[in-house]
């Protein structure tokens, strides 16, 4: 991996002073890179895909084409990159939906790749253009601090990891499928893989018996986006159900999916679902807007308006020149990030914009739906656990609270205080850097108030 640093303005673009105040802010920043002129005027009109790590310090995005990912300060400042295809092998690949794990050490992509000998098909239009189809997904990570870059999955997308990071979830896809090999068990499923036990189950029932609707494009899959809630009691997705997207849930350990929203319109999508810290809410976008669902009061709305979601059944809608899309929550729930794009007809950018989120504006029938705040203080957990050199411990608070997080060992003796001082209300990681300690159990006494929780930590050298 390789850094370098290099600042300079970034311009306004065309149409940016009619972009409203509840839009919130453009994510400005400036790229290490030496960069020509062209490269420069592409790179900064043209990022999207946003993942903001659950520390709360990075958002990671990638380039419009889709061939580097970087990651910036959550408040802006200096791009760095971390990764990059590589284009030397003739094959040509993308990448597409990316996260962060739960210790935010890492960040987890898909890279789509265009292969003959998979099916792979690169189609040359009259215009000039070029399109591809039958493209085969799998998952990858790499370390932001270390560089180190590994496979995690041959054959899925739409990675997302439960809380404690014991747990990816991801839809399985299978790369002989484009041979028409449909009897693949589990293609094309919701799937849970225990990064303990390595092993992989499905919370659902689903067997892929055609491809046709595909139409040679793996995005177009029945199942899409799965999300392991916070709480890690519920798996939220999108499922295809006569023509349309809705969202749904199961229960972690598997069941019978439940349809929570009712769109009628063919074609309606419910793409780029993310679930806020405290459970109450999943955030998709359908349509070119970002739509928000309370899940206590089973209700649509409108992220930016706070009015109940009216969606546009119309046969020929008319067409939008600005898209909302590819959400990401703050790991405090107060803030996202998301992607803007403006058409003319052709992009003309797609950046990334922050907004403030306040449960308080959106109400039915002049009662709020707020219950953003949790009821108790827990604690999530630590990961990695067993862990070499460092851990981060995840605790949760209903109020703001002075906060203690000690380390004792197997004695009783205290051998670290992670941190001290008031935190507001939300969900905080703590992390220890053990690389001083020996191998053994220790464990984190974590304070909030007159609440404690204690978590058993394994270092392992």
């Amino acid at each position: 991996m390789f850094i370098f640093f290099v600042s300079f303005g970034l311009p306004l673009f065309a149409g940016a002073d009619e972009i409203g105040l509840e839009y919130g802010n453009k994510l400005e920043f400036t790229f290490a890179e030496e960069l020509t002129p062209n490269e420069r005027d592409t790179l900064e009109r043209f990022n999207k895909n946003p993942a903001w790590s659950p520390d709360g310090n990075w958002i990671a995005f990638t380039d419009g084409d889709g061939q580097s990912i970087r990651m910036v300060p959550a408040e802006g400042g200096i791009a760095v990159t971390v990764y990059k295809i590589n284009d030397e092998t003739g094959t040509k690949a993308f990448i597409r939906e990316i996260c962060f794990t739960p210790d935010s050490q890492k960040i987890v992509f898909v890279v789509v790749v265009v292969d003959p000998e998979l099916g792979g098909i690169t189609l040359q239009h009259d215009d000039g253009s070029v399109s591809y189809e039958k493209s085969i997904p799998n998952i990858h990570s790499i370390n932001i601090y270390s560089g180190e870059y590994r496979i995690l999955k041959q054959g899925g997308f739409d990675p997302s990891w439960s809380r404690d990071g014991r747990y990816m979830a991801y839809v399985e896809f299978d790369e002989r499928t484009w041979a028409g090999d449909i009897t693949i068990q589990h293609n094309g499923a919701p799937a849970i893989y225990d990064t303990i036990t390595g092993e992989t189950r499905y919370p659902a029932d689903y067997i892929m018996t055609d491809i046709s609707f595909l139409n040679g494009d793996y995005q177009l899959n029945t199942c899409r986006y799965p999300r392991i809630s916070p709480d890690k009691k519920t798996v939220y997705l999108s499922l295809t159900v006569s023509e349309s997207h809705q969202i749904a849930r199961i229960p972690f350990e598997g069941g019978t999916p439940e349809i929570l929203t009712t769109f009628t319109h063919e074609g309606t999508r419910c793409d780029n679902i993310d679930i806020s810290p405290d459970c109450s809410w999943v955030c998709f976008d359908t349509s070119n807007q970002i739509v928000l669902y309370n899940i206590e009061a089973g209700a649509l709305f409108d992220f930016f308006t706070g009015r109940e979601y009216e969606e546009n059944t119309a046969e020929n809608p008319a067409p939008s020149s600005r898209a909302l899309y590819h959400v990401s929550w703050a790991p405090n729930g107060e803030e996202i990030c998301y992607t803007m794009s403006e058409y003319d007809p052709e992009p003309v950018y797609e950046n990334i914009y922050i907004t403030s989120f306040n449960p308080g504006r959106y109400s039915l029938n002049g009662t709020t739906v707020d219950s953003r705040a949790p009821a108790v203080f827990s604690t999530v957990g630590n990961y990695p656990n067993p862990f070499n050199a460092s851990t981060a411990i995840t605790f949760i608070l209903p109020k703001s609270e002075q906060v203690i997080v000690d380390v004792y060992n197997v004695a009783g003796q205290k051998m670290a205080t992670l941190t001290e001082g008031f935190m507001t209300a939300g969900t905080h990681a703590v992390s220890w850097d053990a690389s001083g300690f020996s191998t053994g159990i220790y464990f984190a006494k974590v304070r909030a108030g007159i609440s404690v929780e204690i978590l058993k930590l394994a270092l392992i050298k």
